[in-house]
């Protein structure tokens, strides 16, 4: 499941940047294929991140993930022209992205820590050896 979709990338960035970045035979519109391997690609880093406190694939997607997966797949598609202003976007998205694998941020979901689990503690011993009674008629001189 992608966390972005083509629209959310238009509503963010504006239909004109999307096509210029990903139409690359002129064709005056957004090739499919080259948003949706970007977006991909974005999506694995962010799991890579996120897999460390949350159980994937993720129940529901939020509207920060989004975001967060929209900033990365513009930055990828840029490659190396990224203007200032992206390059800022990733930097940011990436120091949130490594906030929530130290649990420092959150999704907004349940992360593996908050499932239940059985925590009990089982201990048994063995019957007592030597007791006070044994140790008293031994000669320990």
């Amino acid at each position: 499941m992608a966390y972005a979709l083509k629209a959310d990338m238009i509503s963010l960035f504006g239909e004109e940047e999307i096509i210029q970045l990903t139409d690359r035979d002129a064709l005056g519109v957004v090739d499919d294929a080259i948003l949706t391997k970007a977006v991909l690609s974005a999506d694995s880093e962010i799991d890579s991140y996120i897999g460390a406190v949350y159980d994937l694939p993720l129940p529901t997607v939020t509207e920060i993930l989004v975001t967060a997966s929209c900033n990365i797949t513009r930055f990828r598609l840029y490659s190396s022209k990224a203007t200032e202003e992206v390059k800022i976007r990733y930097d940011d998205t990436i120091r949130w992205l490594r906030d929530v694998s130290r649990g420092i941020a959150t999704l907004g979901l349940k992360t593996t820590d908050d499932q239940p689990t059985n925590n009990s503690i089982v201990v048994s011993t063995r019957t007592q050896i030597f007791t006070d009674d044994i140790f008293s008629k031994m000669d320990l001189t």
